[in-house]
């Protein structure tokens, strides 16, 4: 696993020096630089993680050192020192997106313990994303395989019915894709970013079953959950759509909107 990168920046060598043993002893790959113009010519040529930067200094500030990080690397974590704390500078610090605001003297400790954490969230961020667009393409129509006429029909009430505040009712055998249908309806809407909520209907005793029914349509609203299905499959010789508000019935996929 490549190490986290960070950039330390500072005018006095002294405390340039001291960050950077004190960050190369906890794993991580090191850069300096002596001021704010020789920072942004470093965030532009190299990837940089995390970036340490002194408040107060000559020409290019950690201000400006902090614009230019979010604007070349928006997930990048800036870290702000400075020996003169002021409430409207860590704020202004904050609102341009710093991750946190040190004031000298500091602690070492403190020091490794802000950019580890940075960098965790970092990570995390950064694997959220992945995952998100992984499964944005797991879901797209490319992984529904088919090229008839019929399967185009499918695909193109798909794009319809996506953004569509109805309930979509997905009815067809065992086996035909119900659910890969329901998932490629939510991925492809504005919702994509809320969770999607699979429930086994057949997993749910009769009488719970029951009182949903009996709720439902007392309320006069489709099914409560995200998405429904049973492994008990209707008859049916193809797949259909249909904007009917009530529960889901056994091989039926309700995907109600919210």
């Amino acid at each position: 696993m490549a190490k986290a990168r960070v950039l330390v920046v500072d005018d006095e060598k002294s405390m340039r020096d001291l960050l950077s043993i004190t960050l190369e002893k906890e794993g991580y790959d090191v850069l300096t630089a002596a001021g704010g113009e020789a920072a942004i010519e470093a965030l532009r040529r190299d990837v940089t993680d995390a970036v340490i930067t002194d408040l107060r200094m000559p020409k290019v500030d950690g201000l400006q050192v902090l614009r230019a990080a979010k604007e070349i690397s928006p997930d990048v974590a800036v870290i702000v020192i400075t020996a003169v704390a002021s409430t409207e500078t860590a704020v202004e610090a904050m609102k341009l997106g710093a991750y946190d605001y040190i004031t000298k003297p500091f602690k070492l400790d403190e020091v490794s313990l802000i950019v580890r954490n940075a960098l965790e969230r970092k990570r995390l961020r950064d694997e959220n994303l992945y995952l998100r667009k992984q499964l944005e393409t797991q879901h797209r129509f490319e992984n529904i395989i088919g090229k008839s006429g019929r399967i185009l029909e499918v695909f193109d009430t798909i794009r319809k019915i996506s953004d569509s505040p109805s309930t979509a009712m997905i009815t067809g055998e065992s086996g035909t894709g119900k659910e890969l249908v329901a998932r490629a309806i939510h991925f492809n809407s504005l919702r994509r970013d809320k969770p999607f909520v699979s429930v086994n209907c057949g997993a749910i005793p009769e009488r719970a079953r029951c009182r949903t029914r009996s709720a439902s349509s007392r309320r006069g609203k489709g099914a409560p959950f995200s998405s429904m299905r049973s492994p008990r499959s209707r008859p049916s010789s193809r797949s259909s759509f249909s904007g009917r508000s009530r529960p889901a019935r056994s091989g039926e996929w309700a995907t109600p909107r919210t």
